[in-house]
Formats: C-alpha cells, sequence, structure tokens
C-alpha cells in the first residue's frame, strides 16, 4: 500500500482497505516439550515478605456538601500539596479530604503543624490504607 500525500487542492481518497495480515506461523514437526520442567524450579526457601512499612496521610477534614470539598482541594493543592479525597466510610454522602501518604510519620505530624496555621482546618495523622 503506497502512503497517501495530501498536498493543496489535491487530495485523494484515502484507501479503507484493510491488507489481510497472516499470522499463523507454522510449528516444527520435532517440538519436544518437557513435561517434567516444573520440578526443575522450586520456590525460594525464605517466606515472602510481609512486614511492609506503615504509610500516613493526615485527614484534614470531613465535608457533606462537595462544593466545600472541591474548594478546599483546590486551596491545599495550589499551595503545594498532594491531596485527594474519598468517600468516608462507604457513606456516599461524607467525604473525607487528605493530604499523602508519606512514609515517615514525622512527615505527616509536620504537615499537620502546618495546617495549624491555616484557619478552618482540624487535620489528624492516621494510617493510610
Amino acid at each position: 500500500m503506497d502512503p497517501v500525500e495530501y498536498d493543496s487542492g489535491n487530495q485523494r481518497e484515502f484507501p479503507d482497505e484493510i491488507p489481510e495480515v497472516s499470522l499463523n506461523i507454522p510449528l516444527e514437526e520435532n517440538l519436544y516439550i518437557n513435561r517434567d520442567m516444573d520440578q526443575k524450579f522450586s520456590m525460594p526457601n525464605q517466606g515472602f515478605r510481609t512486614n511492609f512499612d506503615q504509610a500516613w496521610t493526615v485527614k484534614v477534614e470531613t465535608y457533606s456538601d462537595l462544593i466545600e470539598l472541591e474548594t478546599a482541594l483546590k486551596n491545599l493543592k495550589n499551595l503545594g500539596y498532594k491531596v485527594y479525597s474519598r468517600y468516608e466510610n462507604d457513606n456516599k454522602d461524607k467525604y473525607g479530604l487528605f493530604i499523602g501518604p508519606t512514609l515517615e510519620k514525622e512527615d505527616s505530624f509536620n504537615v499537620v503543624d502546618e495546617l495549624k496555621n491555616i484557619s478552618g482546618y482540624n487535620p489528624k495523622v492516621q494510617k493510610y490504607d
């Protein structure tokens, strides 16, 4: 198929035919699959890691009005915070506003201290889930 070129005033119809492509790849007749292959691989003796570090987040406030939530979210985002919201405890009428998460609990406490200087917020540190 030749490429379609357009120049001023001289246009050609774009072809609407798609060329047929064969993806059938013949297998070798002598192909051998070793049924004992899984026995060669073993799991490591050590258990898998289950002691992941806890992450932390700052719960800024709970809102029932979506416009208030959006205003607060935009304000905090404009201040440079990594902000997110979600439904509060599976209640579709209340929304939690959060900053984070952080890996160090101390970083979340620093955010709480910063937010205390901004009026209208009642921030708390909690585990990130």
